[in-house]
């Protein structure tokens, strides 16, 4: 009770310390979205629909004074992979589905082409399922001062993705 009732008398104070600096964008932002994957294996294994949560921190400085750079850190999950029916050795196969699914790291690097469109770059490193380098292009398009919806295609070890992230300042 006591924890409930601190956290209610803090609240209002941290709604209005936020909203004294309205003006101030902060350099941290979250985003959710959907994917398209398809495995390495297509031949075996169906394109599945899945999904990402990531969060990130961009950085003040830039890079020759026209490139971003944020650190991001996510989480992902393909949905399942189903199998298809194909034919080795004479012999009609249908492998068990599959998902993959883990958190990745990497750094973003953003450009600014017009006054609401970028493009982006990623490298970093899959942590889950499908381990190993990740890197990945897109384009985004700032549709308000605190929401950003970017299209990205992410290549990993083991799949590859076509997503829509929609992202927020904070």
């Amino acid at each position: 009770m006591k924890k409930l009732l601190l956290l209610a008398s803090l609240t209002p104070l941290l709604l209005l310390s936020n909203l004294s600096s309205a003006d101030e964008s902060s350099p941290y932002y979250a985003g959710f979205g959907f994917s398209l994957n398809i495995p390495e294996n297509d031949n075996q294994f169906k394109t599945s629909l899945g999904y990402q949560l990531f969060g990130g921190y961009q950085f003040e400085t830039k890079i020759a004074d026209v490139i971003s750079l944020s650190a991001e850190a996510g989480y992902h999950n393909t949905g399942d992979f189903d199998g298809k029916a194909y034919i080795s050795n004479g012999t009609i196969t249908i492998e068990d589905s599959f998902n993959s699914a883990g958190v990745w790291v990497a750094g973003v690097f953003g450009y600014e082409v017009f006054d609401s469109i970028s493009i982006n770059g990623k490298l970093g490193a899959d942590l889950g399922d499908d381990d190993g380098i990740l890197f990945g292009v897109g384009l985004g398009y700032q549709v308000f001062d605190e929401i950003k919806v970017n299209v990205d295609y992410i290549n990993r070890s083991n799949s590859q993705a076509g997503q829509f992230n929609i992202i927020y300042q904070f």
